[in-house]
């Protein structure tokens, strides 16, 4: 992201934003059919955010369709919008970037509510839910982070089809302390 990039990382930071550029992940919806994916958001508080992401350039209108005497439209992710370079990211600071963070994460809740409100048999099979702990170098966890991206970024590129479901997939890796010295590695 380039240009204003606080002011766009601080966009997508509102919860209600995170869940409409989640919602929109991969797909072109109408706001009526964002409505109903989101029964818990106001039509009004929806309307005003996707205004707000629509003149930010964050989503783009992708389709129009005239229904009884209104325009409907289509909107889908504007393509790297929602992606941020390390430079963003330290432009915008830490509290900003636990913002982005949680509201991402509340994003992926609501999801995951979603899925368990409709009470599918099939739970174990349709969720993975894994936390796991690893030591790393700087060097290991660079190369982990680009094997999980490259991974994920082909299974993004899948078109819909048929036998195919929306699945949301969310990685956050953080070191949780800071390293390890030589004398503590050796004990």
């Amino acid at each position: 992201m380039t240009g204003d990039s606080r002011s766009k990382i601080s966009l997508v930071t509102h919860p209600v934003r995170a869940r409409v550029l989640l919602t929109l992940m991969r797909r072109e919806l109408t706001t009526q059919e964002m409505a109903d994916l989101l029964p818990d958001v106001s039509k009004t508080s929806l309307y005003r955010h996707i205004r707000e992401l629509a003149e930010a350039g964050v989503i783009k209108v992708v389709g129009e369709t005239a229904i009884r005497g209104t325009v409907e439209k289509r909107f889908a992710v504007q393509s790297n919008a929602v992606t941020f370079s390390n430079e963003d990211l330290l432009d915008a600071g830490h509290e900003e970037y636990l913002r982005l963070i949680s509201g991402l994460l509340e994003s992926v809740l609501a999801v995951v509510q979603g899925y368990l409100a409709r009470k599918e048999p099939t739970l174990a099979e349709d969720t993975l839910f894994r936390v796991n702990a690893a030591n790393l170098t700087d060097e290991e966890f660079w190369a982990l982070r680009k094997q999980l991206t490259d991974l994920l970024s082909s299974a993004r590129d899948n078109p819909a089809a048929p036998g195919r479901r929306r699945r949301v997939i969310s990685l956050l890796a953080v070191p949780d302390e800071g390293p390890v010295s030589k004398e503590e590695a050796e004990k």
